[in-house]
């Protein structure tokens, strides 16, 4: 049973940690394109954003196949290789804008400055990406946040920092070593999922000390037009259920070395 202080507040109550635990914040959104939209129109998004994101990556997509016959052996077929976009980074790395021929997305990587800021930046090159490329409806957003809780060693007991974990049968041994836990929930009144993945990475030389990385991913399927306020209230609102997922996975002591 969840102690009483492991209650979830109400979203207005949420703390303000002092050292956040987010290694990666990703605003994602998926579009339809024109068939006339292609790589010549997503380079001219440098233009518009190359002051702040100044190195440019071609990206690129290889495949590659194996054909079988009965009594023969497999084949290996030539691969190929299939442009999808470009990648654009601040000269710190601390973001990347991409723009693919099917999605937009904006990153920020530690250290995290602010909600506000990481969307507002966000919706600033999407309106880049909405001139050049010109997508026609808009058909999911994301809002994905990869935090890297920091806990002690060794771990004898997920409860004592998850609410949200895989139980193990009391008839095994409990010193937990290694894990991967994930799982899809939906918000049947807002269409809305919600994907929430679990590991621990082990530090080189720290024996003290492991990270647990608990990956939110909140998405929506949609079917609007490229319109800025309708995409920033959506992603307002995947923003609201990130945390509430958040703060509900985590106990007041998987917290404490981020408070």
């Amino acid at each position: 049973m969840a102690n009483q202080s492991d209650k979830v507040p109400p979203p207005e109550e949420f703390p303000a940690l002092a050292r956040p635990p987010i290694r990666e914040a990703v605003i994602e959104i998926r579009v339809q394109n024109p068939p006339e939209t292609h790589l010549g129109r997503l380079a001219l998004v440098e233009d518009r954003i190359s002051t702040q994101y100044p190195v440019r990556e071609e990206r690129t997509e290889f495949s590659a196949g194996v054909q079988f016959r009965p009594g023969v052996e497999p084949v290996l077929m030539p691969g190929a290789a299939k442009p999808l976009g470009y990648w654009f980074r601040a000269r710190d790395n601390t973001e990347v804008v991409q723009a693919l021929l099917d999605r937009f997305a904006f990153s920020r990587l530690a250290p995290y400055t602010s909600w506000q800021q990481v969307r507002e930046r966000a919706l600033s090159c999407w309106d880049a990406y909405v001139a050049c490329a010109k997508p026609v409806r808009v058909s999911r957003v994301s809002v994905r946040y990869i935090n890297a809780v920091r806990v002690p060693l060794p771990i004898h007991d997920l409860s004592a920092f998850l609410r949200t974990r895989p139980e193990i049968a009391p008839e095994l041994p409990q010193a937990i070593q290694d894990y991967m836990f994930r799982t899809v929930l939906a918000e049947p009144d807002n269409g809305t999922f919600v994907s929430v993945a679990q590991t621990i990475e082990r530090q080189e030389g720290n024996t003290d000390e492991a990270l647990l990385v608990l990956d939110i991913d909140v998405f929506k399927p949609l079917d609007l037009g490229p319109d800025r306020a309708a995409l920033a209230a959506e992603l307002d609102g995947l923003r609201v259920i990130k945390n509430r997922v958040f703060f509900s996975s985590l106990t007041v002591r998987g917290l404490e070395r981020h408070r």
